[in-house]
């Protein structure tokens, strides 16, 4: 029974996608009534929903039925489908029998009337204050750049700021993957290097070359995952206060801030940090106390002698390590038994890289102090990480996108932070600072160690179904990269257990619809030109899918994809293909040009083959959206 209840919101949301799609399409077709009966034409049939009528009722000359599909509709106008010894021209009141201007009005009405229902639905959103969104999709601000990739051996970093692509100016995220996914790339990109604790700014202006795409074999300036967006880490569910985090001092509602040197704006920028081979050091350099992170690398690939080695192996003894001296890990330095820093060793393959001197003093790594050789060893051999958090009621404080950026970087205060920072591992640290907490380190531990066990199942079933699909360098890969996640150090803490900063998004309907338009033309550009391909498009079922999961998020949001859609399926039926709205229009227009009418028979030649095409497409976008559910997950 409790199972059976868990799901009836999910129906429930399900059923109302199909009705909010079946709204879009009904104001379709009413605009086709509207017009066809206001220029003299016969309609015979207005269907709400599809499919056997269950209920029908006649007023006037015009039946009007509930089909047994409750969504959509169609109009069926007389005169549009040939009759036996009847010609399509000739019929009173019909749909050719009147003139060409008359049926480009009625075939026009119908996506005007979807243009109409997406300004209403964007003006009503205006008029109630706009949708709640979240800082990350509107943000000018970079979350994480993948590495290796072109944009992270240009310098840009994570916290960098964008403010112009192609010098026009930067408004959200969705305008870098627009430039990658549906034209030819980025030109230019203009923004700043910030560093948040002291607020200074250091602005670039970079030339992008292109790169070779392996995937498509294309051109392009990036890959439209090689970046991604800031974000509020923002700790909503108590469940992450256990695992490696139980002994923390974490708490809900808490920010991730920074971690092991840097401030941290994304959820793959953490598990990047997790994941390094680093140690966070404390030195001490005459009478200056300073923190530094230094790569840790195993002794066989250090360029070190052999009474080195020795050393090293008494120490090992000494500390009780069971792992050869090869395969421990140190930094590139050499030191003493009272860890005095004596010189740089170099790494195979790569010179010298100096952030340490002869003469600094070691005093403590993750925090904890070390005493002699023997500790620091030890310690270095296990991964701590160092957290600071952020408890401030302000972060849950709705703000218009139009502050937002400039009231995320107000929100840390370098000088609290850095105090914090610079008391890391010294005789007197700091674990709090008016809003900022350091919290105790943390020992990371691999995902499939944490994660339960049941989650793990459901994986392994998962990845049992694509070991049955057809080989294909796409299923090993996806099976590759679930065995690397598997095997990846994590603190406990997802994408899915954290919340982002809810910000009010509320621009003007004519801005709002103008964006959509915009959209939507470069999307069926692309297509055309081959840059986007049907299967990265959006069918029935992935519409069904994505409204039915933004409906739960309100009334506003459920408003503003019924517009997006309905200036989709708009622009969509105004394309000049035959058995579209367009269509229609195109050979209507043909008629009044050549003063010639096409015969019913030479038209059903020509739209056939088109309907044949867009059933095709219909089929294609389907398949990939069934796929896109089965494997998402994986991506």
């Amino acid at each position: 029974m409790t199972s059976i209840i868990s799901i009836l919101p999910t129906v429930l949301y399900i059923i109302l996608a199909f009705l909010g799609i079946g709204i879009i399409i009904f104001f379709h077709e009413l605009g086709h009534y509207w017009m066809a009966r206001r220029e003299g034409m016969k309609v015979e049939v207005f269907s709400i929903g599809f499919g056997k009528a269950i209920y029908s009722w006649k007023r006037g000359s015009v039946k009007w039925q509930i089909g047994i599909l409750p969504f959509g509709g169609y109009v069926k106008i007389h005169g549009m489908q040939s009759e036996k010894g009847k010609d399509i021209y000739d019929m009173e009141n019909g749909f050719f029998g009147k003139k060409p201007w008359a049926r480009i009005k009625v075939c026009f009405m119908g996506p005007m009337a979807n243009f109409i229902l997406a300004f209403v639905a964007f003006l009503i959103i205006f008029a109630f204050g706009g949708r709640d969104s979240t800082f990350s999709e509107h943000t000018n601000k970079i979350g994480f750049v993948k590495s290796p990739s072109a944009l992270k051996t240009l310098g840009l970093k994570e916290g960098d700021e964008i403010l112009e692509l192609d010098h026009h100016k930067y408004r959200s995220f969705q305008d870098l993957i627009r430039a990658s996914v549906l034209s030819h790339g980025i030109d230019n990109l203009k923004g700043c290097h910030i560093n948040y604790l002291t607020q200074n700014k250091d602005c670039f202006d970079l030339n992008l070359a292109p790169f070779a795409d392996s995937q498509n074999k294309k051109k392009k300036y990036f890959a439209e995952r090689d970046l991604l967006p800031a974000r509020y880490l923002l700790i909503a569910d108590d469940k992450m206060l256990d695992g490696p985090m139980k002994d923390s001092g974490l708490q809900v509602n808490d920010r991730i801030l920074w971690a092991d040197g840097e401030i941290v704006f994304s959820v793959p920028q953490l598990s990047r940090l997790i994941n390094e081979k680093t140690a966070y050091l404390t030195i001490k350099r005459d009478n200056e106390i300073f923190q530094v992170k230094l790569d840790k690398i195993k002794v066989q690939d250090l360029k070190i002698s052999n009474l080195e080695k020795e050393e090293i192996d008494d120490w090992s003894h000494a500390a009780k390590l069971h792992n050869k001296v090869e395969d421990l890990l140190l930094i590139p330095y050499f030191f003493d038994e009272n860890c005095l820093v004596l010189k740089k060793l170099d790494q195979e393959g790569q010179g010298p890289n100096q952030a340490l001197k002869a003469g600094d003093k070691i005093l403590a790594i993750s925090g904890e102090k070390v005493l002699n050789a023997r500790e620091l060893l030890a310690k270095l051999q296990t991964k701590k990480v160092l957290v600071i958090v952020q408890r401030d009621k302000k972060l849950f404080d709705i703000v218009s996108t139009k502050v937002q950026d400039k009231d995320f970087a107000n929100q840390i205060n370098g000088t609290d932070v850095g105090q914090i920072i610079s008391s890391i591992g010294t005789d007197k640290p700091l674990f709090e600072v008016n809003n900022y907490h350091l919290l105790n380190s943390v020992t990371p531990q691999m995902i499939k160690e944490i994660t339960s066990l049941h989650f793990i199942d459901a994986l392994k079933k998962n990845q049992e179904m694509l070991s049955k699909l057809k080989d294909s360098k796409e299923k090993e890969e996806i099976i590759k990269n679930f065995e690397q996640e598997l095997n990846k150090f994590s603190l406990g803490i997802t994408s899915d257990e954290l919340t982002d900063k809810t910000v009010k998004y509320n621009p003007n309907p004519f801005s709002l619809f103008k964006d959509v338009w915009d959209d939507t033309i470069k999307t069926l550009g692309a297509l055309f030109t081959g840059t986007v391909s049907p299967k990265q498009l959006m069918g029935p079922v992935g519409i069904i899918s994505i409204v039915q999961s933004r409906i739960s998020l309100g009334f506003l949001e459920s408003l503003y994809w019924i517009g997006l859609i309905s200036i989709n399926l708009g622009v969509l039926n105004l394309l000049p293909i035959p058995g579209l709205d367009g269509g229609y229009v195109a050979l209507s227009f043909y008629e009044m040009i050549t003063r010639k009418k096409i015969k019913a028979k030479s038209m059903e030649k020509l739209i056939l083959p088109f309907i044949i095409l867009l059933i095709i497409f219909f089929i294609v976008v389907t398949y990939s959206d069934i796929i896109r559910l089965f494997t998402g997950f994986f991506r």
